[in-house]
């Protein structure tokens, strides 16, 4: 089971907005895009590609120059932020990732 050409074209916006560095809100306003269509597509995407058995679990991680210091921020694909000021204990990130 393919992608729709509309869940293509929202797919691709959806996977630019990965890498935005703002909120879907300010990602929305800059393509002329209704902010509600990104979360209603990107619900119906995750489940067609569920559907075919591609679940999706990975989440992709970045550094930059702005983020290296002791602590960590999180950002999890829905917006949430956890923002830790130091990871403390070993192992922490890893057992925060399987949650």
């Amino acid at each position: 089971m393919e992608l729709t050409k509309k869940q293509q074209y929202w797919k691709a916006h959806l996977d630019a907005l990965e890498r935005f560095e703002g909120t879907a809100a300010d990602y929305a306003r800059l393509h002329d895009l209704e902010v509600k269509k990104l979360y209603v597509y990107k619900t119906a995407i995750r489940e067609r590609l569920e559907a075919q058995g591609e679940h999706g679990t990975f989440v992709r991680v970045t550094t930059s120059s702005a983020t290296m210091h002791t602590g960590v921020t999180i950002a999890l694909p829905n917006g949430v932020r956890l923002s830790l000021p130091d990871l403390g204990e070993p192992g922490l990130l890893e057992r925060l990732a399987r949650l």
